[in-house]
């Protein structure tokens, strides 16, 4: 394979990856320029309603800290003003007592309404990726969070998904479990008007590039990162599709489910989902990326 076709190689690794980060591969070369970490899927779940009387509320995490902002309410219009925190974060007993610095790779989170019955789905539900700046402390609502998102729509019994991009500023090592810089892109989703009486949970998905802790004895690699050009990736997954990263207004949810039944409905479906990079190139090489071997 040459030099442009492993990128366009790698470069559809990433696109999947950003897209299903629970199943998606390791990018080979990694994703960003510098020093190159190890990488690392967590998943963990978290309770944003307690089932008592809380009606709303939100998460907003993020990948190149590791931690994230989350509060349930009993109104909407409650003033909110969580601090950052890492506790019950994915991946953060591991990560706090071996990770000197991290970097966020890929993210999902997944509001799943199954703890109340068919006949009491009630409520709306909003997703979106923003700046860490656009949840300043005390100055914001769970209405005002609805106002900021990219999408939102009435809450049915499926998965809800929000998937994180990084930013330009995402490409680099932060201190894990720091505090983000205003350039940080978060990844959030939010639910009101849910019922008193239900628990509603947000599940994690946290891909990370990490070095270790140098007390720990491990001496490092040396091991420099490929850069993937991740701006183009996501810039084409955009111009693909505006809503690829959230599934509220996304009847297309998984592209591994329409690969290859044809040509026709392959190419389709990799423009959907944003596959499709740098043209046709990259189409003849989905396949190969699609079995590239595990590395987590």
């Amino acid at each position: 394979m040459g030099t442009s076709s492993l990128l366009q190689a790698r470069q559809i690794a990433y696109a999947q990856l950003l897209h299903s980060p629970d199943s998606g591969v390791e990018v080979p070369g990694g994703v960003y320029d510098g020093e190159k970490g190890i990488t690392q899927r967590f998943v963990t779940s978290v309770t944003l309603a307690n089932g008592i009387n809380q009606t709303a509320g939100f998460m907003a995490y993020c990948p190149s800290t590791g931690n994230y902002l989350a509060a349930g309410v009993g109104t909407t219009a409650s003033v909110l003003s969580p601090a950052f925190t890492n506790s019950a974060a994915p991946g953060a007993a591991f990560l706090g007592l071996n990770a000197a610095k991290s970097r966020g790779i890929a993210c999902k989170l997944e509001i799943i309404p199954s703890a109340v019955s068919v006949t009491n789905i009630v409520g709306e539900v909003c997703a979106g990726v923003t700046t860490s700046n656009t949840f300043p402390s005390g100055s914001y609502t769970i209405d005002t969070i609805f106002n900021a998102a990219k999408a939102y729509g009435p809450i049915q019994r499926k998965v809800y998904t929000s998937r994180w991009y990084p930013s330009g500023l995402d490409h680099t090592y932060n201190t894990y479990n720091s505090a983000p810089n205003e350039d940080h892109n978060l990844v959030f989703i939010a639910f009101r008007n849910w019922p008193a009486t239900a628990t509603l949970q947000v599940r994690v998905t946290y891909v990370v590039e990490y070095t270790m802790k140098p007390d720990l004895g491990i001496p490092p690699t040396g091991a420099v990162s490929t850069p993937v050009q991740h701006a183009a990736v996501i810039d084409q997954l955009h111009k693909s599709d505006p809503h690829w990263h959230h599934s509220i207004l996304d009847d297309f949810k998984d592209a591994a489910k329409t690969v290859s039944k044809d040509a026709s409905s392959f190419v389709k479906a990799a423009a959907r989902h944003g596959l499709v990079s740098l043209g046709e190139e990259m189409v003849k090489v989905i396949p190969r990326a699609l079995s590239l071997p595990v590395l987590m």
